[in-house]
């Protein structure tokens, strides 16, 4: 019964495949927008990681700081690299 329960609510395997690349890619493509506030970032940024933590996708901390340093518009340059 609690397989079934699982099953039904994770889906099988191919959906939760299927889940974790269209996360993968969402957290790929993610870009600070110039006019957006750099709070509402990290909230999109923390939306698709624990999306994928979700699906048992395992993601060391450090990976997610080089991303969201990555992804900052121009205008931060000055302090990521004093980071």
């Amino acid at each position: 019964m609690w397989d079934k329960l699982v099953g039904l609510f994770d889906g099988d395997s191919k959906v939760k495949k299927a889940k974790l690349q269209t996360h993968k890619r969402q957290s790929e493509s993610l870009r600070m927008e110039d006019e957006q506030d750099i709070a509402s970032y990290l909230l999109r940024v923390a939306e698709v990681v624990n999306s994928l933590k979700g699906l048992d996708e395992k993601i060391e901390e450090s990976t997610i700081v080089q991303k969201v340093l990555r992804s900052l518009p121009d205008i931060f340059d000055s302090k990521i690299s004093t980071i």
